[in-house]
């Protein structure tokens, strides 16, 4: 009779036991993975021209293994300016599992690692990640097609220059001693500006990158474009005349600028084909720009009609994330900062009323949110500074009693779970928060 009590006994109790296993607690039956550390390397650094080679992730953790890393761009051989895409594949030793996907829990090293996404698959047994590495290496290569069309300079663009190319370099001689430097973003330069005196022009072009600043080769020497003293003088100064039709520049000799970039006093205009200065918004060569009222280029933070955009330092309207001035601000797709909540590729961020992307412990319209640190909206049970807080659907931290996922926590006002301890109401929970 003892014997059949003891199995009676030993029946009632065991599914207790096995309930007890299933919290968010290390009493779990298999141990959650907290962080995922990986550190990554390559035999070659992926180099402009040469095709996709070999990557390494490698870790010394023994919660999981790296069951293989590799490049998934779409690619056949890499181009100045690509970020190499690697997809990583970790297995979970026995006893562990995967139970993170946000960016807080990966601690990624080496070649500029930088996290995008990770999901996990086979119940926490298997985990696929993928990051960025360094940007292709190079640079970009050489200028040829330098002609003269009157003073205005032209080349060939770079192949790449949309995707890799920020600006050009223009080197401008005269009897072979150089007068100055200018940047172009385009395939020309006119130098009616600098061409005042008399002599042999030359000049020469090279690309800048847009990765680091990375310069090419200097092209070659253009042909000479010879002005006599006369006609250099045309070219010395100009007048802005304004019409009914808008204002336009007249050079000394009459000419005027027409569907071109020109500097003058120190700003840029753009001249379209009948000579007139543009303003407001422009789509020029596939980039947008804001003219000011006097149809200058604008730079930096404009505001325009109640929305704010930014323009980078070559005055293009920028899209996406944004970092700048050490905040992110995200520009949807007409450039327009966004704030408030937004959903952008599935996940939720909170940007200010600035503009700025928030993360850690945010109270928004009474409720409690965490963002993570690349400012992902984190839900459902979360470890956060060694204590576990749970996030409902909408991101909402929960306090009190709660019945999540067929178990009753209690989590203070805080948002902190109780563990092993008897709640200010006078209940019992065991390790796992669970109450018994």
């Amino acid at each position: 009779m003892k014997n059949i009590a003891r199995m009676i006994v030993g029946c009632l109790i065991l599914p207790f036991i096995l309930t007890g296993l299933a919290g968010p607690s290390a009493l779990a039956a298999t141990a959650k993975i907290d962080t995922v550390k990986l550190t990554f390397s390559y035999d070659e650094a992926p180099k402009a021209g040469e095709a996709p080679g070999t990557v390494t992730a490698k870790t010394t953790s023994r919660e999981y293994t790296v069951e293989s890393a590799e490049y998934i761009n779409d690619v056949e051989q890499w181009s100045l300016g690509d970020k190499p895409k690697v997809e990583v594949i970790l297995k979970a030793a026995d006893g562990y599992r995967f139970s993170y996907t946000s960016s807080s829990h990966f601690k990624l090293s080496g070649r500029n690692a930088d996290f995008i996404k990770a999901k996990i698959y086979d119940s926490g047994d298997t985990l696929h990640m993928e990051c960025y590495l360094k940007p292709v290496e190079g640079k970009p290569s050489e200028i040829y097609g330098l002609e003269w069309d009157g003073t205005r300079a032209r080349w060939d663009r770079a192949e790449d220059e949309k995707d890799a190319i920020k600006h050009y370099e223009v080197r401008l001689y005269r009897n072979k001693k150089l007068i100055t430097t200018v940047t172009a973003t385009g395939g020309s330069y006119d130098f009616r500006n600098n061409i005042t005196q008399g002599g042999d022009y030359t000049f020469r072009v090279r690309a800048i990158a847009k990765y680091e600043g990375r310069a090419g080769d200097w092209s070659d020497y253009s042909e000479e474009n010879t002005f006599t003293e006369r006609e250099a003088g045309y070219h010395a100064s100009g007048s802005w005349i304004l019409d009914r039709y808008g204002w336009w520049y007249r050079y000394r000799n009459g000419d005027y600028p027409a569907n071109s970039w020109q500097k003058i006093n120190n700003a840029w205009y753009y001249f379209n084909q009948d000579g007139y200065a543009l303003n407001s918004w422009q789509n020029i060569s596939g980039r947008w720009y804001y003219m000011d009222g006097n149809c200058a280029m604008t730079t930096g933070w404009q505001a325009v009609n109640g929305r704010w955009y930014y323009m980078n330092g070559d005055g293009v309207m920028l899209t996406g994330w944004q970092y700048i001035n050490g905040h992110w601000y995200y520009l949807d797709g007409s450039g327009a900062m966004l704030n408030g909540w937004q959903a952008i590729n599935g996940r939720w961020y909170f940007l200010n009323g600035d503009g700025v992307m928030l993360t850690g412990w945010q109270f928004i319209n009474g409720y409690w949110f965490y963002l993570d640190g690349s400012g992902a909206m984190l839900n459902g049970w979360q470890s956060i500074n060694g204590r576990w807080y749970f996030l409902n659907g909408d991101g909402v931290m929960l306090t009190g009693w709660q019945y999540i996922n067929d178990a009753r926590y209690y989590l203070d006002g805080s948002g902190a779970m109780y563990a092993d301890r008897q709640t200010p109401d006078g209940y019992y929970v065991d390790g796992s928060g669970r109450l018994r």
